[in-house]
């Protein structure tokens, strides 16, 4: 067992996510529990929304690499703070510098890094790069237990831990008290991308209509299939069922005032997505990507359809629609399960995942 006094966590950027999110509340979770803790900012910019705040917790033990920096000289200038700080270890917080904070620890210090979202598709699309990134370090905390399973097959014997992925319930909570919702109309979000199976929603929604019901959609999110997704909804007749809302700032808000949420991907790691609906009350129906299997139980807080039937799925959006006393039970056990993955407990989760991969944080007198 490897004693952890001092850490360093490098992160791609700060900006208004929820990687940075977690991060903002990991910092002093670790520095309460007696580690002490430097943060460096990959592509480092003074307006991104969590400079401010970590600025203030960390002080000079925030340090930012200008963004417009080559690779090559970032690795360089971590290796000159690595050498000054002599850490315990160092871990990289965003999947897409993982290589690069490996190269940078050589001979220094350990090192450990980051997944955070499907393997077999990270790998899939992000070339030499993402395949390099997911072989070193050859330590990895990953939030989704699928994702470690395919990391797996990737690279046989890769050492993998399992980070417990954590939201803000809270502040879905507050919002839930607030709010009244959206009768009959369900919701979807996310990045409109292949990926995302939105095609099925147009099915559905489709077969819905064929069916004489009466449904109303709304979907959050921007990309670069939007328009072409918008094309082909209009051109199913589909535009008086189904509005395509684009990217929102207040998606929270926005979730809170609906109780049925759908959900069509192929791939996921830990679906936040998932996570927040369950946070913001709203029943979920969902295909099976990534670890939802680990949040959504069958008939308890919504359904899982696999293999992926439309028919099913159709089937199960009348009931939860006509059903309202099933829905709200769905909703008061999603509340109910979900606190459990509040991101106050983030300090604690994070210190789990690292203690299974051999690090002991020292506990102070």
């Amino acid at each position: 067992m490897k004693a952890l006094k001092s850490i360093v966590l490098v992160v791609g950027q700060l900006g208004n996510g929820g990687l940075e999110r977690q991060l903002a509340f990991l910092l002093p979770e670790l520095q309460n529990k007696g580690v002490i803790v430097r943060c460096v900012v990959w592509n480092y910019e003074e307006d991104d929304i969590y400079t401010k705040p970590i600025r203030k917790l960390l002080g000079k033990n925030l340090v930012g690499l200008p963004s417009k920096k080559g690779s090559i000289s970032k690795i360089l200038a971590l290796r000159k703070l690595l050498r000054e700080f002599r850490p315990d270890l160092v871990l990289s917080f965003s999947t897409f510098i993982n290589m690069p904070v490996y190269v940078s620890a050589l001979g220094i210090c350990n090192s450990i890094g980051s997944l955070r979202t499907s393997a077999k598709l990270y790998a899939k699309v992000g070339g030499v790069k993402a395949k390099l990134n997911l072989r070193y370090p050859q330590e990895i905390l990953a939030n989704s237990k699928k994702a470690i399973l395919e990391l797996n097959q990737i690279y046989p014997g890769q050492k993998a831990a399992y980070l417990k992925n954590a939201i803000d319930v809270q502040k879905f909570r507050r919002l839930n008290s607030s709010n009244s919702k959206h009768e009959g109309t369900s919701i979807s979000v996310g990045n409109v991308r292949n990926v995302k199976r939105l095609d099925r929603m147009l099915l559905l929604f489709d077969a819905l209509k064929k069916q004489g019901h009466q449904a109303r959609h709304i979907h959050i999110g921007g990309g670069q299939d939007l328009n072409a997704l918008k094309a082909k909804a209009t051109e199913m007749g589909l535009d008086d069922i189904i509005t395509f809302a684009g990217p929102q700032a207040n998606v929270a808000e926005i979730l809170s005032n609906h109780n049925l949420f759908l959900h069509f991907a192929e791939y996921e790691g830990s679906p936040n997505v998932i996570m927040e609906a369950m946070a913001a009350g709203l029943a979920i129906i969902t295909t099976d990507c990534g670890d939802v299997k680990t949040y959504i139980k069958e008939r308890i807080n919504g359904y899982v359809i696999h293999p992926f039937s439309l028919d099913e799925y159709a089937a199960r959006y009348v009931e939860l629609i006509e059903t309202p006393e099933l829905r709200e039970a769905m909703v008061r056990n999603s509340l109910e399960m979900i606190s459990k993955s509040d991101i106050s407990f983030v300090g604690s989760f994070f210190l789990e995942g690292i203690n299974a991969l051999g690090y002991k944080y020292h506990y102070p007198l």
